[in-house]
């Protein structure tokens, strides 16, 4: 039995701090899976409340999971059951599960990548992956993205593919690339936080553009575009982040039509395309000579494989590679050489399809812990968009999830400008390293929406 004693310091109910303090202590190690806890009767002498309110603060971290007991036995921290090798629970240095970071987590990388390395040091010219290549990406390492590019229905050349680090670094530099400090970029009223962030960096005007639950409204881009003269649209066509839909072939159809009688630039950004097998051509196939078409192997390899790509029309292929050329020269070509394996012998394809049979089983884990609620379904999505009943605000809820030990993310971080936030979260399915884990945020999360707020979270 360990001497454990919880810190109570600061407002709210005595057993509910018992059990955030039991969830907050394990994330930080101080509690361990298995570890039993001090008898009701020496809690509450120990820290100054009754042995009621530890029965009950106790039943709450158990009902969030956290501990388990027996009659007679006591009350123990739970052992999740992972198996060896498997993911931590979150990258979010607290131990919260991570229903918040858009990705799937999965432990096959570590040895595909090893594999990668081993080859790559008997077998390629490692002096030159250490030495200057072209800014835009050496041709080989072009050629195999290329590749990876049509699968997503765009017909992509390699004299257009320009290499960067990452997805995000090819937002940047597209942005950077069309746009000047203060002119006006388009984007749909939620969007990739990601991507308001890049526009933020660069003193760009980002102007939301009404969407429903399909997706960005033809009309009110033709609106916006009357109303100034934006540079670009930043848009998702297919799998949006956050609002997880895709765009019909009409509305895609539409905007290539407005982009086209206004002079605006498209950039597509399709980091979700390989989820979905959409017969419908994305915007980048509609209208090479204006769209920007952004991919990258993070969605469906892993994040910490910082290689991005951009399909430029041919016309502006040279302005890109200038501006990466300006900002860091070049993509770690390394970087580059595992990609380029991972797409020429056939790893990428085979991982993206076991990434969508993942994503399909966790949405149905979905489905079955938050029936009757307001998400968005998704056969293959890796999040979900959940509109929360009244009177929950987002940010509200998401605090009181986090307190249970789970992190999602409201919809505030997702408007643009200074629209009012609608009351939905966005809730990632894939960054807990098991089902079991999703299946126990989704309880949480359940359980809160049953419970409803708590009069002290509601504001008059």
């Amino acid at each position: 039995m360990t001497i454990w004693t919880p810190d109570l310091t600061g407002a709210g109910p005595r057993y509910l701090a018992i059990a955030d303090a039991i969830g907050s202590d394990i994330g930080s190690g101080r509690l361990r899976p298995g570890e039993r806890l001090p008898p009701h009767r020496d809690l509450a002498w120990r820290v100054g409340v009754t042995v009621g309110t530890v029965t009950r603060g106790y039943g709450e971290a158990r009902r969030r999971g956290l501990v388990q007991g027996e009659v007679g036995r006591g009350t123990y921290v739970s052992n999740p059951g992972r198996t060896a090798g498997a993911l931590p629970l979150a990258p979010t240095a607290d131990g919260l599960l991570d229903l918040e970071f858009n990705y799937q987590a999965v432990d096959d990388e570590r040895e595909i990548v090893a594999r990668i390395l081993v080859d790559i040091s008997r077998n390629a010219d490692l002096n030159a992956l250490l030495r200057y290549q072209p800014a835009a990406g050496m041709p080989a390492h072009r050629a195999a993205a290329a590749d990876w590019l049509r699968r997503g229905g765009v017909d992509a050349r390699p004299e257009n593919v320009i290499i960067t680090t990452g997805g995000q670094h090819a937002i940047d530099v597209v942005l950077a690339t069309i746009a000047q400090p203060g002119d006006l970029v388009l984007a749909e009223a939620l969007t990739y936080a990601g991507a308001k962030g890049a526009a933020e960096a660069r003193r760009l005007r980002l102007q939301g553009v009404a969407m429903d639950e399909h997706g960005l409204l033809p009309d009110a881009f033709e609106a916006a575009c009357r109303g100034g003269a934006p540079k670009a649209l930043y848009c998702m066509t297919r799998l949006h982040n956050p609002a997880v839909c895709t765009l019909s072939l009409e509305r895609r159809e539409a905007i290539v039509e407005i982009a086209e009688r206004y002079d605006v630039s498209l950039i597509e950004d399709d980091l979700y395309g390989f989820l979905l097998d959409d017969p419908d051509p994305p915007l980048a196939r509609l209208a090479p000579h204006r769209t920007y078409y952004i991919n990258s192997l993070s969605k469906c390899f892993g994040p910490g494989l910082r290689v991005g790509y951009v399909l430029a029309p041919s016309q502006a292929a040279q302005k890109i590679t200038a501006m990466l050329r300006a900002t860091i020269y070049l993509a770690m070509p390394l970087a580059g050489e595992i990609a380029t394996r991972l797409i020429n012998e056939g790893t990428a394809a085979r991982l993206a399809l076991k990434r969508r049979a993942e994503a399909t089983a966790r949405q149905h884990l979905l489905a079955e812990h938050l029936e009757g609620y307001g998400f968005r379904p998704s056969a293959t999505a890796f999040h979900t968009w959940l509109t929360l009943p009244p009177p929950w605000r987002a940010n509200d809820f998401a605090a009181r999830v986090r307190q249970r030990g789970v992190a999602i993310t409201p919809a505030e971080a997702f408007v643009v400008g200074r629209a009012a936030a609608p009351h939905a979260v966005r809730v990632c399915l894939g960054g807990t390293s098991s089902r079991a884990e999703l299946t126990r945020g989704l309880v949480i999360l359940r359980s809160l929406l049953d419970e409803g707020p708590s009069a002290d979270t509601i504001v008059v």
